[in-house]
């Protein structure tokens, strides 16, 4: 199937091509982790009840939930050594049982009752942690788990802004050279303990420009190591029209094209965080259905990256109740277990692509994605095709020859018929099914849509 791309400008119109047929799409090595982020491991429950959130890990079809092995919970002053963990560990572990489904478990949180522990910046603080975390990975190792070390070590609240940019001075908590001396002493731990289990590094919060991170691989990090992790936020991003999926999949590629800038191998990359928080009466204003439509577009482009090799949705539900607080609308789920529109698109959007075992992603252009889905098991006999544009403001259409037949759906609505100019195209995702093994589409991007509220910079 050709597809052709067209954008006007003034009188003239730029237009590619574009190969999609039953050969183009490429078979993943492995599929992607597709997971979700909960809250039983680090004291407060949240409402987060294990049976129910291990049923709606299951509707969604979630293959993986994170959540935090603490090391105040595991290593307490006065207990014997040998002492099982307290109440919040066992919640976790029924639910893990309940889940059945892969745990990525996050080893950290400071530990003020251990000399150095808070950070573990000294070389007894960071024995401490690596004897912790082997006890902890022990004790989950029945559930097969992944582990990461610390999380978001380049973060941290006494500062403002708290992400340090660059590699970090000496003394600064949040420095490249200590979560490396961490990882050092900690990864050799993790590996004899549980050997089969694999283990992600970096988990980086918001790195601007990347620095941090470069720094922590040309240390050395992935020594051991079987990936990197990062989170990705932008929900509070000082433009407006940069709170989006776009500027999400733009930033994590622009990381893999930075390692690999020596003609290095793609590195493993896990986004162990992504997510927009629907919080109403905060400067950084995100909409239910754009929740809905960012988490879908983002699943479906690393659904077609193969060097990206897990996405986990941060998180199930939301953690609290206030429309005011930003941390407590994370949740494709509301506090009281009722669905958002995001709980629709991400149970579509990993419905499709765990049907799909080859794809192949191209964009026409900066505001439009189209994601062929190959080997689709109930799309035999045709070109499956998913569409977006970047936001709402930006109208796309897709357009077929005449006597060419094909059939699509708004991903959480139904039918959409074809007008006299072609399918129409927005931020939801649409899924088009062209009959047989070629055709040929022109896609357009409006340009007299590109306009974008750019709104006041966020507080």
């Amino acid at each position: 199937m050709a597809l052709l791309g067209g954008a006007s400008h003034g009188e003239a119109t730029e237009r590619r091509q574009l190969t999609f047929d039953a050969q183009t799409a490429a078979p993943r090595p492995e599929p992607m982790i597709m997971g979700v982020g909960v809250h039983f491991g680090i004291g407060g429950s949240y409402n987060y009840d294990p049976r129910r959130a291990a049923d709606l890990v299951r509707d969604i079809g979630f293959t993986s939930v994170r959540d935090d092995l603490v090391w105040p919970l595991f290593v307490r002053e006065n207990v014997h050594k040998n002492a099982s963990p307290p109440p919040q560990i066992w919640r976790l572990y029924r639910f893990l049982g309940l889940a059945g489904v892969k745990p990525l478990l996050i080893l950290g949180h400071n530990h003020p009752l251990i000399e150095g522990g808070t950070r573990p910046m000294t070389a007894g603080g960071r024995e401490a942690f690596a004897g912790f975390s082997a006890k902890a990975a022990g004790f989950v190792s029945r559930f097969q788990p992944m582990f990461e070390i610390w999380n978001e070590w380049n973060l941290s609240a006494d500062f403002n802004p708290p992400w340090v940019v660059g590699a970090g001075k000496e003394g600064d908590p949040r420095a490249a050279r200590d979560y490396l001396d961490l990882v050092k002493t900690t990864l050799p731990a993790l590996n004899k303990a549980v050997p089969k289990s694999p283990v992600l590094v970096g988990v980086s919060g918001y790195d601007e420009d990347w620095l941090w991170t470069q720094a922590i691989m040309a240390g050395g990090v992935m020594r051991g190591a079987q990936g990197l992790s990062i989170h990705l936020s932008n929900h509070c991003h000082q433009t407006i029209a940069k709170r989006t999926a776009t500027e999400a999949i733009d930033r994590v590629d622009l990381l893999q094209r930075l390692l690999m800038k020596d003609g290095a191998p793609p590195v493993p990359v896990y986004v162990s965080e992504i997510g927009w928080p629907t919080a109403p009466l905060t400067p950084c204003v995100i909409k239910a259905e754009q929740q809905a439509d960012y988490l879908a577009q983002f699943l479906f482009w690393a659904g077609a990256t193969p060097w990206l090799k897990g996405a986990w949705v941060y998180q199930l539900k939301d953690q609290g109740v206030h429309p005011d607080q930003l941390e407590d609308n994370f949740g494709i789920f509301t506090y009281d277990y009722k669905p958002k529109p995001a709980a629709c698109a991400v149970r579509e959007a990993v419905r499709l692509l765990k049907g799909s075992s080859a794809f192949r992603v191209e964009r026409p252009f900066p505001d439009m994605f189209v994601v062929q889905l190959g080997g689709a098991r109930d799309a035999a006999g045709k070109v499956r095709l998913v569409a977006w544009t970047t936001t709402g403001t930006l109208k796309g259409r897709l357009v077929l020859p005449a006597g060419v037949q094909a059939g699509a759906r708004r991903l959480c609505g139904g039918p959409q018929a074809a007008d006299a100019e072609g399918f129409a195209v927005g931020s939801e995702p649409l899924v088009i099914d062209v009959d047989g093994t070629s055709a040929t589409l022109e896609a357009i991007l409006d340009p007299l849509e590109r306009r974008v509220d750019q709104g006041p910079p966020a507080r």
